[in-house]
């Protein structure tokens, strides 16, 4: 499955808001292929676990282990990031 430039922020898009938007997007990317993509089809196309289950051929117990790990390393990165800005 390419994720790719649909879910980008759109580079129209100005100001502190998109800025904030491209840098989510960016920890998006640097996440494992299928925690990526249950991320992308989660929250970018608003599916539920069951479908996202059946377009990946996978359980709904590894999708949102998938989701739980990939928000888990997102949250990480994001914590970082902040502490190096201090």
């Amino acid at each position: 499955m390419d994720l790719g430039a649909d879910l980008r922020p759109d580079s129209a898009d100005h100001g502190p808001q998109a800025a904030e938007r491209l840098a989510l997007w960016e920890r998006v990317r640097a996440l494992p292929p299928r925690q990526r993509a249950v991320i992308a089809l989660r929250y970018y196309e608003d599916l539920d676990d069951d479908r996202i289950s059946e377009i990946l051929g996978c359980s709904r117990v590894t999708v949102r282990t998938h989701a739980m790990r990939a928000l888990a390393a997102m949250r990480i990165q994001m914590h970082d990031l902040e502490e190096a800005h201090r």
